[in-house]
């Protein structure tokens, strides 16, 4: 929750290559610099003695077994300075060298909580390797900003210090790709879709390293390692394939980074296997060179060209997503230094209102609107750097007990840097605890305004909003906001959203024990979509479910039996509903027979379904 934004920058192709290699002395002795620390009043009043300061005291401290003291120490720095301090003017914000000392000392006390996290597991590192990883404050923060909550702390280190030891004349310029296999491997990968048996294969991340450090360094790849950061890099190294499948890539793989869309298109589309539904790959082993040779469907297509992007050292990933005619795959790869190709294979006929991809370091599915939202130039903004650092500061205040200097803090963020969700979550967090819903409410509406131009973040914001309506007796108003919402979501071609939306709309009715009327909001939800295809599927199921918990089923039977002859009609004339998807609207209207108790009917339904 309280994790700063900065991590994300790389997607939009924000620089923060790591640090050159340097000699450097041995780190200060542990007592004067927490004897320091404490005794300084404000951090204006602390001088530290380098600009390494903080990071030897977090290597020093580790290594002492002293973790949990430099920790309390760097904490008390953080709070005394904001309880001599007023937040009443906006020059009261920490700035300059105030702030550098005031993140320096944050950045540290992060790092020293993943450790002793990391620790907990079984995780350790040797002295010399902490110092490789703080060696300055911009390693550290790096560090921090690419370690995330999913990892598995203790595996990541063990890693880290894996490669920290196989490469020492390479470690500091592939500093980046280290971070990034640490991240990316500390679970074992998942497959990049699931409509194929995986080969067998080893994470042999010394292999793996050396593959992708001399693909880099011999000028062989196909994008410049030294506009990659870890958070871009994480969609290279997860190669889920023997190490052998990389190397194959290499040599026979040869479009440039411009025309990297020919991968996809490359690969003959096996029309046969459609026809058949033939969905999961039957050619044998499931390599890139047989996949090139028999050819695929879309999504054979896509691992293609997603991997062998990967191999070649060029950050892409998989989307798979839902449209008229049902599923699809296409993929997308990092083109420019701020410019992800994200729709290549996705056919404009079929309306996909979203796809999806896997965050290789979370393993947590991501939307290509997410994506686009992570690449917004503003990110690249200083005012963005310095909100990620006051960020960082009011977690620390929060936990101190400085409930109110966290929530002006707070709100300094979200002045600065509207975009930054760390500022609206934790003003979030604190008004909940105190139970201030005009104040939520209040925020919601910032919230709408801030994110205005992001439709998904705009429906979440709105479904806050009503919630908190509700809670305040002002349920009309609330059904009336997520109506006008929804319209203007499906207008702007999000019909995806719109039936999110209006799915809690039907949610709200039935809480207020009127089923007949959720039902008839979602009939006309259902008309609304009747052109969609297979989109309009869960739709129908919601409907189904929605009639038969409520015993609407005869009402249900009555709206549905027209609404699906209606879509059959469409079927094999280029349209939205195709011949192979009849037989699953034959069982949904089956299941409304039954339902209903409708006994001929069904017969009637089962006859065309054997007929297939």
């Amino acid at each position: 929750m309280f994790r700063r934004h900065a991590r994300l920058l790389p997607l939009a192709g924000c620089l923060l290559a790591a640090a050159a290699a340097a000699p450097t002395a041995p780190p200060p002795p542990l007592d004067p610099a927490l004897q320091a620390i404490q005794e300084a009043p404000t951090a204006v009043r602390l001088r530290p003695a380098a600009p390494t300061f903080f990071c030897d005291l977090a290597a020093t401290a580790i290594a002492a077994g002293r973790l949990d003291e430099a920790r309390t120490a760097l904490t008390g720095l953080v709070a005394r300075h904001f309880a001599s301090a007023s937040l009443d003017t906006p020059a009261a914000a920490p700035t300059g060298t105030t702030l550098q000392t005031l993140a320096a000392a944050a950045e540290a006390r992060i790092f020293l909580d993943r450790y002793r996290q990391a620790a907990a597991g079984g995780a350790t590192l040797r002295p010399e390797t902490l110092r490789w990883l703080l060696r300055t404050p911009q390693r550290l923060a790096l560090v921090n900003d690419t370690l995330s909550p999913a990892d598995n702390l203790p595996e990541a280190f063990r890693i880290l210090g894996e490669l920290h030891d196989l490469d020492p004349q390479g470690r500091d310029a592939f500093f980046n790709l280290i971070l990034a296999l640490a991240v990316v491997w500390d679970q074992p990968p998942k497959a990049l879709h699931g409509q194929y048996q995986p080969l067998p294969f080893q994470p042999e991340l010394p292999r793996r390293y050396e593959h992708f450090r001399n693909l880099y360094q011999r000028h062989k790849a196909k994008f410049n390692y030294q506009r990659l950061t870890p958070a871009a890099l994480v969609f290279v190294v997860a190669t889920p394939v023997p190490v052998e499948e990389l190397a194959w890539a290499q040599q026979e793989c040869r479009w440039s980074l411009a025309s990297w869309d020919k991968a996809y298109t490359g690969i003959r589309y096996d029309q046969g296997r459609l026809a058949s539904n033939s969905f999961d790959w039957p050619n044998g082993p499931y390599t890139l060179a047989a996949i090139r040779e028999h050819g695929g469907i879309c999504v054979d297509q896509a691992y293609f060209a997603t991997l062998s992007a990967r191999a070649l050292g060029i950050p892409a990933m998989i989307f798979t997503g839902e449209g008229r005619r049902g599923g699809h795959a296409w993929f997308a790869y990092l083109r420019g230094e701020d410019k992800w190709e994200l729709d290549i294979g996705r056919y404009t006929f079929d309306k996909f209102a979203i796809g999806h991809t896997v965050n290789p370091q979370t393993r947590q599915p991501m939307s290509n609107h997410e994506v686009q939202f992570l690449c917004n130039r503003a990110f690249n903004l200083p005012a963005y750097q310095l909100a990620a650092a006051w960020a960082n500061l009011a977690a620390i205040l929060l936990e101190a007990g400085n409930e109110a200097a966290a929530f002006e803090l707070a709100g300094r963020i979200t002045q600065t840097a509207k975009l930054n969700p760390a500022g609206w979550n934790l003003q979030k967090w604190i008004l909940e605890k105190r139970g201030d819903r005009e104040g939520l409410l209040a925020l919601c509406r910032q919230k709408l305004l801030a994110f205005r131009e992001f439709p998904d973040l705009v429906a979440d914001a709105r479904l806050e909003e009503a919630q908190l309506l509700r809670t305040l007796g002002r349920g009309q108003e609330a059904q009336a906001l997520l109506a006008k919402t929804a319209r203007a979501l499906k207008s702007d071609g999000r019909g995806d959203l719109a039936a999110d939306l209006g799915l809690q709309e039907v949610e709200a009715l039935l809480a207020k024990a009127d089923p007949a009327s959720a039902r008839r909001r979602l009939e006309q939800l259902l008309k609304d979509n009747q052109k969609e295809g297979q989109k309009a599927l869960p739709l129908i199921q919601a409907y189904l479910d929605l009639t038969q918990r409520t015993g609407q089923q005869k009402e249900a039977l009555r709206f549905l039996e027209p609404y699906l002859n209606s879509m059959f009609k469409q079927a094999g004339r280029g349209l939205s509903v195709t011949a192979g998807q009849q037989r699953t609207f034959l069982e949904l209207l089956l299941k409304a027979c039954e339902n209903a108790g409708a006994t001929a009917k069904a017969r009637q339904v089962q006859k065309k379904l054997l007929k297939g």
